[in-house]
């Protein structure tokens, strides 16, 4: 008259709880160091790509300086691999500069005598550079010297790994 089968229970076994429990954990967990993963490599990769916007506009004003320098090499007043400085029509002097790791656009009057910058007006054109240099390049001939191209080598940094060259020339700019 008894059924000798016994009726399951209701519910769930508590090791079964906390199987759930811990499956559960484990696989939030997955999801959330993905997520974390891709959105610091997205970070990264956002602030290298600023970066590397930032170095193009300041080579573009570099280029376009270089484009309205005098053509004659008389009027270029310093020429090294680590700084280049001309006189411009008006009256004043440019230069580029590499100086303590960081690139300089240098405007005002320098003294050729002394080497050094008697009025000048220094702006931070880029900083953090591991290694820059200025590479010129002149068109002798028998009545003068002229500047036919100005190239700068920046060797890399901490955010943009390689080297990028700009060329400047008196007609156009090829990087």
């Amino acid at each position: 008259m008894f059924n000798t089968i016994a009726k399951p229970k209701k519910g769930y076994l508590l090791v079964e709880i906390i199987f759930y429990i811990a499956l559960s954990i484990v696989i939030i967990s997955l999801i959330y160091f993905f997520w974390l993963e891709v959105t610091l490599a997205t970070k990264r990769k956002q602030s290298q790509l600023s970066r590397l916007s930032h170095i193009n506009a300041e080579l573009d004003l570099f280029a376009r300086d270089i484009q309205s320098a005098p053509h004659d090499f008389v009027h270029w007043k310093k020429c090294s691999l680590q700084e280049i400085i001309w006189k411009t029509k008006f009256h004043y002097d440019v230069g580029w500069r590499f100086h303590n790791n960081r690139l300089e656009r240098v405007s005002g009057i320098y003294s050729k005598e002394t080497n050094k910058w008697i009025k000048s007006n220094s702006n931070l054109a880029l900083d953090s550079l591991a290694n820059l240099k200025f590479i010129i390049t002149k068109n002798i001939s028998r009545r003068s010297e002229a500047i036919s191209l100005v190239s700068i080598e920046l060797l890399s940094d901490n955010m943009t790994k390689g080297v990028i060259k700009t060329v400047a020339i008196r007609n156009g700019v090829f990087q």
